[in-house]
C-alpha cells in the first residue's frame, strides 16, 4: 500500500504487510520473499491500510436489548448469550471496517451482566468470539430508574412495578451489590435489621472478581454529578473502573486523569456550529482534551445499526479538534486494550490477528448531516446532509417537501434572503396548539403558521440559517445583539469552558450586553482581556458591558441548554469581574 498505519508504531510509507493463516507475519516497507511461493497472493491496495477499527460498545446481534427483566440486578448475565451472528448488522458493520465490536447489555439494569467481544467476521463462536466476558456493566443513569413504579403505589399502565424508583435509589443498589459481595457482608451477627441477599451466589461470585480486580467494571454515566458518583464508588470498594458515555466529563478530565479512569464515549454526539458553543459541556471537544490530557478513550456506536457509521460519527471529532492519529487511534488500539483483547488485535504487528481495512482515500472522511426540528412540528422542519452539508456545513438544511419555511420582521413583513428574522414554519405536521392556552395559541399561530421563536435567514437556495433565539436577544439601543454570534466569538479563547450571553436593564440603552463565564481549570481571565478578545472578533456595541467570572457550572434546563433567565436574576445585582 502507499501507506501503512501500524499505529503501535511510525507509519510504513509505502508500506507491505505478510500474512499467513490469518496471522501477521512481517511488516516493511519492502519485504523480500519470491513472488514464486506457491500460495502466494499478492494485493496491491491504491490507498492506505490501518488495522481494523473496532466499536468498544453496541448492541450486535442482541433483540431487546434495552428491554431488560424484572430483576435489577444481573451481573452473572452474559450478553453474548442473546447474540446472533448471522445478524445482517454484523456483516454491515464489516464492510464499513468495523472488525470487532463489544457486546454490551442494556442500562435498564443497576447492574446488567458481562459484556463480551467478538469479531464481525468468522462463521461460528470459535471464530468469532474474541472475549466472552471482557467487562461487567454497571448503570448509573436515569435508565435504571425511568419507568418503575413504587410498589406501594396505584396500578402501573406501561410502568414496571420494580425499583429503584428514584437516582438516589439507583445508587443504593449499586452499591448494596457491591457490598453483598464481599466476604461476611451478610452475617447475620453484623447486619443491621433484615439483610436479605439479592443476588444469587454465582452472581456475588462475578462481583467478588470485579472486587478482586479479575474483571473490569464499566459504568455507564453521563451528567457530572453521575460520573463523580462513579468515582466515588471506585474509591470506596477500591475497584479499577470504565466511565460509559461521561457526557458531561468536560470539567472532570484532570480528575479522571487522577483516578486512572479509561471513558468509553458515544460516537453518537454530533454537536455542530452554535449548537457546540452553547452546549460544550455535552462531548464535541471531549475527546480532545483528553488527548490532551493523557487519558485513554475508545467510542461506542450503542445501537447496532449505527456501527456501519462508526467511523464518520469519530470523524466529527476530528473537526472539533482531536487529531486524525488520536482519532484513529482511538478506534484501534486505545479501544483494543479497553477491551482487554489488545494482544490480539488494534494494531498491525508480527503475531497479530490480521484485520485489516484498506482505504482509497488518504484520509479518514465522512458525510456527517445535520437538521433542525421542535416538538410543536413532530420532530424534524429541516435536513442538510451528503454534498449539501459539505457545501453548507454551517446551514440547518432546507425545509421538508412537506413543509414551508418563511423568516418574517418584526412587522410581520417577510424578510427578502440574507436578511435575518424569525422563523415561521407551515405544514401538515404543525400542531395544532397548546391545550386549553388559547392565548398562547393566539401569539404563536397565523393562520396555520407556527412561530417557531427561533432568528434565522434563508439563503437564496432556501437553505436555513439560525441566528439565535427570539427570547435570547439583547436589543442594546436599538441594535439587535445575537447572544450567540457573541458566545462563538468567547469560544474562541482557550481559557473558556462555558459562556452564557443575556441582556441586562440599562436605563439609558434599554438593555446591555451581560455574560457569566466559567473558566477551563488552571486557565485565568479578567473582563477586560475578555473584552479585548472578542473586540477583535465582533462589533463594539456587541462587547459585553458586564462580566460574571463563576465558580460553578452554569444551570441547565433537561435539554442542556442554558437557563438564562435564572442566571440573570441571580447575577444582576451582584459585582461584575
Amino acid at each position: 500500500a502507499r501507506k501503512v498505519y501500524t499505529v503501535s508504531g511510525e507509519p510504513l510509507e509505502p508500506g507491505q504487510v505478510l500474512i499467513r493463516a490469518g496471522k501477521i507475519v512481517q511488516l516493511g516497507k519492502r519485504i523480500d520473499i519470491d513472488k514464486a511461493t506457491p500460495g502466494l497472493l499478492v494485493i496491491d491496495v491504491p490507498g492506505t491500510i490501518c488495522p481494523g477499527l473496532i466499536d468498544a460498545g453496541s448492541g450486535l446481534g442482541v433483540s431487546g436489548r434495552h428491554a431488560d427483566e424484572f430483576r435489577e440486578l444481573t451481573p452473572g448475565l452474559p450478553a453474548l448469550l442473546g447474540s446472533d451472528l448471522g445478524n445482517s448488522d454484523r456483516r454491515a458493520a464489516l464492510r464499513a471496517g468495523v472488525t470487532v465490536a463489544a457486546v454490551t447489555p442494556g442500562d435498564r439494569n443497576v447492574i446488567g451482566g458481562l459484556g463480551g467481544v467478538i469479531k464481525t467476521h468468522g462463521a461460528g463462536l470459535a471464530e468469532s468470539v474474541l472475549k466472552e466476558t471482557s467487562f461487567v456493566a454497571m448503570s448509573l443513569t436515569e435508565m435504571a430508574s425511568s419507568g418503575n413504579r413504587n410498589l406501594r403505589s396505584g396500578r402501573p399502565t406501561s410502568y414496571l412495578y420494580r425499583i429503584p424508583n428514584t437516582r438516589m435509589g439507583t445508587v443504593f443498589l449499586a452499591r448494596r451489590a457491591l457490598m453483598e459481595a464481599l466476604p461476611g457482608a451478610l452475617d447475620a451477627g453484623r447486619a443491621v435489621g433484615d439483610l436479605k441477599a439479592m443476588l444469587t451466589p454465582a452472581e456475588r461470585v462475578v462481583l467478588r472478581e470485579v472486587h478482586a480486580g479479575g474483571r473490569i467494571l464499566r459504568v455507564r454515566a453521563q451528567a457530572r454529578y453521575e460520573i463523580l458518583t462513579a468515582l466515588r464508588i471506585a474509591e470506596e470498594f477500591g475497584l479499577k473502573i470504565q466511565i460509559e458515555g461521561a457526557r458531561e466529563a468536560i470539567h472532570l478530565v484532570d480528575l479522571l486523569k487522577e483516578k486512572q479512569a479509561a471513558l468509553v464515549l458515544s460516537a453518537g454526539e454530533t454537536w455542530s456550529g452554535r449548537d457546540l458553543e452553547a452546549n460544550l459541556n455535552l462531548g464535541a471537544r471531549l475527546p480532545a482534551e483528553l488527548h490532551k490530557a493523557g487519558v485513554p478513550f475508545a467510542f461506542y456506536s450503542d445501537a447496532a445499526s449505527s456501527l456501519v457509521s462508526l467511523r464518520e460519527r469519530v470523524t466529527w471529532r476530528v473537526r472539533n479538534g482531536l487529531s486524525e492519529a488520536a482519532a484513529l487511534e482511538a478506534l484501534t488500539l486505545a479501544a483494543a486494550r479497553i477491551l482487554g483483547v489488545s494482544d490480539r488485535v488494534g494494531s498491525l504487528e508480527p503475531g497479530k490477528d490480521a484485520d485489516l481495512v484498506a482505504k482509497i482515500e488518504e484520509r479518514i472522511q465522512g458525510r456527517p448531516s445535520t437538521g433542525y426540528g421542535l416538538t410543536e412540528v413532530n420532530g424534524v422542519i429541516t435536513i442538510n446532509s451528503a454534498h449539501f452539508f459539505l457545501a453548507k456545513p454551517e446551514s440547518a438544511g432546507p425545509a421538508l417537501p412537506i413543509m414551508e419555511a418563511r423568516i418574517v420582521a418584526e412587522d410581520g413583513t417577510d424578510q427578502s434572503a440574507g436578511s435575518p428574522g424569525e422563523l415561521w414554519v407551515r405544514g401538515a405536521n404543525v400542531f395544532r396548539g397548546y391545550l386549553n392556552q388559547p392565548e398562547a395559541n393566539a401569539e404563536i399561530l397565523t393562520d396555520g403558521w407556527f412561530h417557531t421563536g427561533d432568528i434565522g435567514y434563508l439563503d437564496d437556495d432556501g437553505f436555513l440559517f439560525l441566528v439565535d433565539r427570539a427570547k435570547d436577544m439583547v436589543l442594546r439601543g436599538g441594535e439587535n445583539v445575537y447572544s450567540a454570534e457573541v458566545e462563538a466569538a468567547i469560544y474562541e479563547h482557550p481559557a473558556i469552558a462555558e459562556a452564557a450571553v443575556f441582556a441586562v436593564p440599562d436605563e439609558r440603552l434599554g438593555e446591555a450586553v451581560g455574560v457569566a463565564i466559567l473558566l477551563l481549570p488552571g486557565h485565568s481571565l479578567d473582563a477586560d482581556g475578555l473584552r479585548a478578545h472578542v473586540a477583535g472578533l465582533i462589533a463594539s456595541f456587541k462587547v459585553p458591558e458586564h462580566v460574571w467570572f463563576v465558580e460553578e457550572a452554569l444551570p441547565r434546563n433537561a435539554n442542556g441548554k442554558f437557563v438564562k433567565r435564572e442566571l440573570r436574576e441571580s447575577l444582576v445585582d451582584t459585582p461584575t469581574g
